[in-house]
């Protein structure tokens, strides 16, 4: 089960095993080692759940598409922590995120929109000026700058306690990663980004799932958390879109870049 479609191929197989079919999916869910193949029960506080959030009840294959599609969302991990969220009926959290719109956003897209927001859309251009523009933006030299001082400041702050390297030129160029940063034994890999606009955000997701998907020792990457770096507090719907999809929000407490806040602490005189 490499692929979504070999786990709703495997799901799809398991439905034609008839009224036992039940006992078999916790076993296959153990079984999948990507911990992504959903466990469809019919405890009563998971279908009330799963019926607050919109997902049919009766239809089974349904019901497996619609959780699969929940891992990776809110910080939902795997199959298991969606499992324990739903017994527990902490999958009501997930109501706003998924149907609403994204806290901060909604008022901006009232005034460019009018009512009616989440059913209106722009129309499609062939390109995005604004990300053309930060693109742009980022190759000043103010922007490189306090790229390198964020930088040299995390590698101050790191030394005589982490180890710390960075990615070579290419396709593992990432900005640095602390081995072992909280004694047991998983790694940080960071991306270091100069401003808290939204884009710094988006671009930062897709550079550390890239830098985490093709590393070159599969056992490291098994045990890497993925954060942002930021020279000082992103707004909350930044914050928001780093934490939904389990990336750690970091930034420089001071002006100074002597102490990094978040969601891990770091300063000259503690871990």
């Amino acid at each position: 089960m490499k692929t979504s479609s070999d786990r709703e191929s495997a799901f799809q197989t398991i439905e034609s095993f008839g009224g036992f079919r039940g006992a078999l999916w916790p076993v296959i869910s153990c079984l999948d080692p990507s911990s992504q193949f959903p466990i469809v029960n019919s405890q009563k506080r998971v279908r009330e759940e799963l019926r607050k959030l919109g997902v049919p009840g009766k239809n089974d294959l349904k019901r497996f598409s619609a959780l699969s599609a929940l891992i990776g969302q809110a910080g939902i991990t795997d199959a298991f922590f969606l499992d324990t969220a739903a017994s527990y009926g902490k999958l009501s959290v997930l109501k706003s995120r998924l149907k609403g719109i994204r806290p901060g956003h909604k008022k901006i897209l009232s005034k460019r929109q009018g009512s009616g927001v989440a059913n209106k859309t722009s129309s499609l251009d062939w390109q995005d000026d604004r990300l053309r523009k930060y693109v742009k933006q980022t190759k000043l030299v103010q922007f490189r700058q306090i790229h390198k001082k964020m930088t040299n400041a995390l590698k101050d702050l790191c030394e005589n306690r982490f180890k710390v390297d960075r990615g070579v030129y290419g396709p593992q160029q990432f900005d640095a990663r602390l081995w072992d940063y909280k004694s047991d034994g998983r790694h940080l890999l960071i991306e270091v980004k100069s401003n808290i606009d939204l884009l710094d955000a988006r671009l930062a997701i897709g550079q550390l799932f890239d830098y985490r998907c093709n590393s070159p020792i599969s056992a490291v990457r098994a045990v890497t958390d993925l954060a942002v770096l930021f020279p000082q507090k992103p707004p909350k719907a930044v914050r928001y879109l780093l934490e939904d999809v389990g990336i750690k929000v970091l930034w420089f407490t001071d002006a100074r870049f002597t102490r990094i806040g978040g969601d891990f602490s770091l300063s000259k005189n503690k871990k």
